[in-house]
């Protein structure tokens, strides 16, 4: 995965065109949402690209905490701002859309990097329907079918090592609190390679529109997104 093919670096400047974008989303995250067609009116930019392009630019720590705070479009020209212990990605006119809050030694091992890069966006790309839905369905409350949003809110990790091969993520269970017609799913998994786990992170997202779960209108769902695929 050459990560340079999916992002442009000019004059200080991070952007995004919406072709590669959405490559990366459907052949790298496997991540078949329409918000990331290349003829979607409003196209969004794959936060797991935007997690990707962190790590591969400013390097991984052993603690991170992603928060996305704006949704980044082929218009947008990003400036890194950098402290002791955050990164935050922001515009010219100061609107910020992610803050990466970290701790711990950095790693320096690029292979070990884009290992965990790649395991992380193909856990992540299989969020809908393999996880999602049983969520749902246990908890009796699902989206709205009609229009369907799920929201990319945060991420984080946890690692014990920067040293390892044949990484890959495994779910762990999740959290979903419902208030109303909104509610947010924390969704656990543990880092692993070659049997052994060597971290743990958490990935949350925010749900709207929900009403009672329902497996008939969850089943239409699930074949529009194969449709997509």
């Amino acid at each position: 995965m050459n990560l340079q093919n999916y992002y442009e670096y000019k004059q200080g400047l991070l952007h995004f065109n919406r072709e590669t974008a959405s490559q990366f989303a459907k052949q790298v995250a496997g991540d078949f949402n329409p918000i990331h067609n290349v003829d979607a009116r409003r196209f969004v930019v794959p936060g797991d690209l935007l997690f990707a392009v962190l790590l591969d630019r400013q390097g991984l720590y052993q603690q991170m905490e992603v928060e996305y705070t704006g949704m980044v479009t082929d218009k947008s020209q990003l400036l890194s701002s950098i402290s002791d212990d955050q990164i935050m990605l922001h515009d010219q006119s100061a609107n910020e859309y992610l803050i990466a809050r970290h701790s711990g030694e950095q790693c320096h091992d690029k292979e070990f990097i884009t290992a965990l890069t790649k395991a992380y966006v193909t856990f992540s790309g299989k969020t809908f329907p393999h996880i999602l839905v049983p969520i749902m369905r246990e908890h009796n409350a699902m989206i709205n079918p009609d229009r369907p949003m799920v929201m990319y809110r945060r991420m984080s990790l946890t690692l014990n090592s920067c040293s390892a091969e044949h990484i890959s993520l495994a779910y762990s269970g999740a959290q979903f609190d419902v208030n109303g017609r909104k509610g947010e799913v924390s969704l656990r998994f543990d880092i692993v390679s070659d049997g052994q786990k060597i971290g743990h992170g958490t990935k949350n997202m925010v749900l709207s529109g929900l009403r009672e779960f329902d497996q008939t209108a969850i089943d239409t769902i699930v074949d529009r997104y194969e449709q997509w695929k």
